[in-house]
């Protein structure tokens, strides 16, 4: 028997066992998923460059927040 296995052309947060797939995947919260879903949507490669956008911008936040 094979199990079906998840569609991986979109990301499916609302399902657990591919919400955790994501998760290790992308090594970023479940949160931090959906809230890149909400702004480009579901295909893995906008979703993957929308946490790495919000990465680089979290860094220079911090950056620009550290005394000199």
């Amino acid at each position: 028997i094979n199990p079906v296995q998840p569609d991986r052309s979109k990301i499916e947060i609302d399902d657990d066992a591919a919400a955790r797939h994501w998760v290790k995947t992308l090594g970023v919260s479940r949160d931090a998923i959906t809230a890149a879903i909400e702004k480009v949507g579901p295909n893995p490669e906008t979703v993957r460059k929308e946490i790495a956008r919000d990465a680089i911008n979290d860094k220079e936040s911090i950056a620009a927040a550290e005394p000199k």
